[in-house]
């Protein structure tokens, strides 16, 4: 099996922030065209076919090596999460006795959800959430409305709660919780006025989000290989993507 050499990496973009352009409008003849973000070109762009076909090749091959290695592991998850939801069972010929109740008291819940609950207020009822010291004297005077600002954004813009709150609950069913943090930037179109043009009805183009976003990920859905107690220290990492019908309607 081939491993893939020589692939470039680096990232060439100019970040030029927000903007906001008319839709409609031909890129050369589009007067925002320069205040678009510039974006790098595809990493395997110049890569010969041969060289793409072994890299396909050894990638499959990886991904199901992790998916095999994970099957056992996501055998146990998911028995444990069975026992946690403790849904009734039909008893059928099994049952000691005629009429007997085949409810299932939900022992892990009950010892799962106080501790999930009291993690949940624990953390995120602080204020502020996230306390910053300077260890130097330079420091000190911007510590105070650095943190402030990282607590108005988490609240607000991450909504940093909602998302680490089915985290937390793997966490304490599973031990494991795992974030991801990515670029994330948010267009939407709207219809407005252009009052440079007679006040004629235009549709544009508006940033919504630009920024770092966190986003937790289910152990399910996370592929490594084994016999790693640092997920640093892991050679590639993967993310499984469940993408519904309706996610591919939208792209």
């Amino acid at each position: 099996m081939t491993s893939p050499n020589d692939f470039n990496f680096v990232d060439s973009s100019v970040s030029v922030g927000d903007s906001v352009s008319e839709l409609g409008i031909e890129p050369e003849n589009d007067p925002l065209a320069d205040n678009q973000p510039k974006f790098p070109p595809a990493i395997l762009d110049g890569i010969s076919e041969e060289k793409l076909d072994e890299f396909l090749i050894w990638i499959d091959q990886y991904l199901n090596d992790l998916l095999n290695d994970q099957s056992e592991r996501q055998d146990a998850w998911d028995s444990q999460e069975e026992a946690y939801r403790a849904k009734s069972v039909a008893l059928g010929a099994g049952a000691p006795f005629k009429g007997a109740s085949n409810e299932t008291t939900p022992v892990i819940a009950m010892a799962v959800d106080p501790i999930h609950a009291r993690l949940d207020t624990g953390i995120f009822k602080q204020d502020p959430v996230f306390s910053l010291k300077g260890l130097v004297k330079q420091t000190i005077e911007g510590g105070k409305a650095l943190e402030q600002w990282i607590e108005y954004y988490q609240k607000h813009k991450l909504k940093l709660r909602q998302i680490a709150s089915p985290r937390l609950l793997e966490m304490t069913k599973l031990g494991t919780m795992i974030f991801k943090t990515v670029y994330d930037r948010e267009e939407r179109t709207h219809p407005t006025y252009d009052q440079n043009n007679g006040w004629k009805v235009v549709k544009k183009k508006n940033v919504v989000f630009s920024g770092p976003r966190v986003f937790g990920v289910s152990i399910g859905d996370l592929l490594f290989p084994p016999s790693y107690q640092h997920i640093q220290d892991v050679p590639i990492v993967a993310e499984r993507q469940r993408v519904t019908f309706d996610n591919l309607k939208v792209a």
